[in-house]
């Protein structure tokens, strides 16, 4: 990636699109996506994609597994981001609920709880 501003403003217009497409139920709109860029693909990318994914040694069956990213910082700076795969589906949505229920408790107004 060269330019961050410009991939986010593409994935943003892109996300969109899609959810334009499912929201509308546009078949044809769906197809020409698919057409274009599900279906036909650069073998050399793809394959480069694969290796990089072997280099990481994951079950095949861990699609559904987000990675945890952590912060390391230098003070109160961000300098590098640690990258790690549980590969436990149960511990990650127990997490994530545990975040959530302590997100919703700080946006509750004290007066309501």
């Amino acid at each position: 990636m060269t330019d961050a501003a410009a991939f986010r403003e593409g994935v943003g217009r892109l996300l969109a699109e899609v959810q334009r497409i499912k929201s509308e139920g546009d078949y044809e709109a769906a197809k020409v996506l698919l057409d274009a860029y599900g279906i036909h693909f650069d073998p050399a990318l793809r394959d480069e994609v694969v290796a990089r994914v072997d280099a990481l040694h994951l079950p095949s069956y861990s699609a559904c597994v987000m990675p945890r990213l952590t912060p390391r910082y230098h003070g109160r700076d961000i300098v590098d981001v640690e990258i790690s795969y549980p590969c436990d589906l149960e511990t990650q949505m127990l997490e994530y609920s545990a975040f959530a229920r302590s997100a919703d408790a700080l946006a509750t107004p004290a007066a309501s709880r």
